[in-house]
């Protein structure tokens, strides 16, 4: 994950979701190759579970971006929860 300078960490926030309609590998890499594209988020897909982990900057993204980026790619996300920041 990229972070542009040392106060991103203040604002680092993890949140887990269910993927619905990833079927193999490939998707797995589509998803965790799109977000590391981007500045200040970070995704760990996990096929046989098929939930997906997000480590991100809550300035730069929210749920609802996140969300966006995962239509784009055709994916579908659900139970999108965040951890408490510890």
């Amino acid at each position: 994950m990229k972070m542009n300078d040392t106060n991103s960490v203040n604002n680092f926030v993890i949140s887990t979701a269910v993927l619905t309609n990833v079927t193999c590998a490939s998707c797995v890499s589509v998803i965790e190759r799109r977000f590391t594209k981007e500045t200040g988020i970070a995704a760990n897909v996990n096929f046989v579970t098929k939930k997906v982990k997000f480590s991100y900057d809550a300035k730069l993204w929210d749920e609802t971006k996140i969300k966006k980026v995962m239509r784009c790619l055709s994916y579908n996300i659900t139970n999108f929860a965040t951890e408490v920041n510890s």
